[in-house]
């Protein structure tokens, strides 16, 4: 009989442990304005490419689900935000319009 007692409580022991593992995984992911990887290495899931070529750095950082664009140590921004990078406007735009998702470009004059 403890043989069978056993074996009802494997199932138990293996989802307590799967629960254990995706909240530490849970724990390490980053938070908005961090360095990413990929969307999974977020806790928002949304990792982007920040204003790269006037950071000089080409990272990509978390941002808000809510947000369209990403920027380093900050949730993100929306469409149409400038920002100032060594003294040049980029804004964030359309990404219909630019590519697969939104992303701060110099504006055209």
């Amino acid at each position: 009989m403890p043989h069978r007692a056993a074996l009802r409580l494997a199932p138990l022991a293996l989802l307590i442990a799967l629960s254990l593992a995706s909240a530490a995984d849970a724990a390490k992911k980053k938070e908005n304005g961090q360095r990413c990887a990929n969307d999974s290495s977020c806790k928002s899931d949304h990792c982007r490419l920040a204003p790269a070529l006037q950071l000089g750095d080409g990272h990509t950082y978390c941002m808000a689900a809510e947000r369209k664009c990403a920027l380093p140590g900050l949730d993100g921004a929306d469409l149409g935000t400038k920002v100032y990078v060594g003294g040049m406007e980029v804004v964030c735009q359309d990404p219909r319009v630019f590519g697969k998702h939104p992303q701060f470009y110099r504006p055209n004059d």
